[in-house]
């Protein structure tokens, strides 16, 4: 939501810093959060749809970004529609974890 606002090169850099080290937090933790949800015995298949879904997103975004770019005279919106994107699958990633800490608590109380 922030990129398309700022107005000089030294916030871009540092905006553009906090995300890849975000998202290097988040690379570098997919494959223990699928094993601690999934089990060792899925990971596989579960790593590859992971995948699977991040590469429809690739192959997806930039061609939707041009179209907003067409339809509205520049990316700004391109930029708006990836955070909102980003936002939801959080808000996905939180829900998917509480439900999971109650699956886990119901079944150590049987």
């Amino acid at each position: 939501f922030i990129l398309p606002s700022l107005g000089s090169f030294t916030t871009l850099i540092i905006m553009c810093s906090l995300y890849g080290t975000l998202t290097g937090a988040y690379i570098s933790q997919k494959s223990v959060v699928l094993v601690d949800i999934l089990g060792i015995e899925n990971m596989a298949s579960s790593f590859g749809l992971l995948i699977c879904f991040q590469a429809m997103g690739t192959c997806l975004g930039p061609p939707l970004a041009g179209a907003l770019r067409d339809a509205f005279g520049g990316f700004d919106q391109a930029f708006y529609l990836g955070g909102c994107f980003m936002i939801v699958a959080g808000m996905l990633m939180v829900a998917s974890n509480i439900f999971l800490k109650i699956k886990t608590r119901r079944q150590r109380n049987l």
